[in-house]
């Protein structure tokens, strides 16, 4: 007897909370110029490792990151802009300030 079993993925970006900052201490940046998973790790892989950034993620579909600052630290958008271009990114226009 055999057992055929379907898996079926829906990916609505929800999981992600539509890339909007949750706490105080997060900014939402849509980043231009992501289209594989590949730039998901190079964007998350660099802004992990900034003394500032507590914890950053990034999400492919939704063009953007969320970036969870360090307790009295914080990267200027101008930062965040510079880091992106030296990994061939541009930040958008749009920046949404935390909660």
């Amino acid at each position: 007897m055999r057992h055929f079993f379907t898996l079926i993925f829906v990916f609505s970006g929800a999981a992600f909370a539509d890339c909007k900052a949750t706490a105080p201490n997060q900014a939402v940046y849509p980043v231009k110029g992501m289209t594989c998973q590949a730039c998901v790790d190079a964007v998350g892989g660099y802004f992990g490792k900034q003394k500032a950034v507590a914890k950053a993620e990034v999400d492919l579909a939704g063009k953007c990151m969320v970036l969870s600052f360090r307790e009295q630290m914080k990267l200027t958008e101008g930062e965040v802009a510079e880091g992106l271009e030296k990994l061939g990114f541009e930040l958008a226009s749009q920046t949404s300030k935390s909660k």
